[in-house]
Formats: C-alpha cells, structure tokens, sequence
C-alpha cells in the first residue's frame, strides 16, 4: 500500500473512531416527545414488573432496592408504568425519585418512547394530593 492509501486510511479511522466517541445526547437516545408532567405511584420496577409487589408495605425493601441501584418508575392511574431515565451521563436516575418510593407524586420531565418502553428523565418531584397506593 502507498503511502498516500495509508494516510487516508488513517484519517478514516481516526474520524470513524472520533465519532464513536461522541457523547449520545438525550435526542439520540429515543425521540423525545416534549417535556411532560405526569402523576403517579412510585415503584421498585423490579417487584413490581416481576411479583406485583408494590405499596406502603413494600416501601422499605423498595427503597433498598433503590439506593442499590434498582430502577424506579411511575405507575399511572391507567395502569402504565414510566420508567425513570438518567437526566444526563453518569447522573442517578432515582435521585429524585428516592424520597418518594411507593407514594404518590406529580414529575415533570422530557418523556421518551422507544422500542415500545416508555421512559421520564426526571427534573423535577412533588407529592401528589390523591394517594393510588394499592
């Protein structure tokens, strides 16, 4: 190979794995619907998607699922369940969250739907008026 051939196979390479290196906004991630504001229950995904398990009952084992690193979401009045997504790299999901495991709160936040799961990065958390703990 020339010379010529291998720097422009190098320069290739260089930019092919310059852009692999990019960070992946939020818009890449998923298409991001708009900024939303949702009330719902708090839940341990993983009790809830897998045993049914939610409520006040549950609310100590599901916070400890939390603080382990366990993924949180918001169960709707409707029977939906949102999941709760980082709001930028390396940042905690549940963060907001936290405080709340298994009570009812009103988020606000950019909503995403992708490959049929629906998911909130989370900006802001107030306690709902009306309870729907099971």
């Amino acid at each position: 190979m020339s010379s010529m051939r291998r720097l422009i196979a190098f320069a290739i390479a260089g930019c092919a794995a310059f852009a692999c290196a990019l960070p992946v906004s939020a818009d890449q991630m998923g298409s991001a619907n708009s900024s939303v504001t949702i009330t719902g229950q708090v839940v341990d995904l993983a009790c809830f998607l897998s045993k049914g398990v939610s409520g006040a009952s549950h609310a100590s084992c599901a916070t400890a699922c939390a603080k382990a690193g366990g993924a949180l979401g918001i169960l709707t009045k409707d029977g939906d369940v949102v999941v709760s997504i980082e709001p930028g790299p390396g940042q905690d999901p549940n963060k907001l969250l936290l405080p709340y495991v298994e009570q009812t709160v009103t988020v606000t936040g950019m909503e995403y739907d992708k490959a049929g799961v629906k998911s909130i990065a989370v900006s802001s958390v107030k306690p709902a008026s009306t309870s729907m703990s099971k």
